[in-house]
């Protein structure tokens, strides 16, 4: 299992957008703190501007900001939003798995997906922008 380019590049947008303290950045703002290509930054914030994550304004004063209170989403949270429901293994997902009773690595797929669950859903994006900030990261220069 690979996170897609879009999953990384919508945690460091968050990042930026946690870290601008409510400010309104721009495309430029965004691309430019995260490495993020420019064409892109509206493609991949489009999925947490509809989830009200993220607010979008148009105009000459446009750009994005942080939603509201976002505390709570985690890492989890994003990942899902972009790649679906996290599942190690087909025979893991909501078909279940034919062979369950005898396969011998059903059990294992089950718990590594379950701690990779564990794992992604113990870090909120807004703790992962405090790291970041204080490592001088993912911090739009404006």
């Amino acid at each position: 299992m690979v996170i897609t380019r879009a999953t990384d590049y919508a945690v460091r947008l968050l990042a930026v957008l946690s870290n601008a303290n409510g400010k309104r950045l721009t495309l430029a703002d965004l691309a430019a703190a995260t490495s993020v290509p420019r064409d892109y930054v509206p493609k991949v914030l489009s999925p947490l501007v509809r989830r009200s994550w993220v607010q979008s304004y148009r105009g000459a004063g446009g750009g994005y900001s942080l939603a509201g209170a976002v505390q709570n989403i985690t890492l989890l949270d994003v990942v899902e939003l972009y790649e679906g429901p996290l599942h190690l293994q087909t025979c893991t997902g909501p078909r279940g798995c034919e062979f369950a009773p005898a396969c011998p690595a059903h059990g294992v797929w089950l718990e590594a997906e379950k701690e990779l669950c564990g794992v992604l859903a113990k870090y909120k994006i807004a703790e992962l922008a405090a790291r970041s900030r204080r490592q001088g990261l993912f911090v739009a220069a404006t």
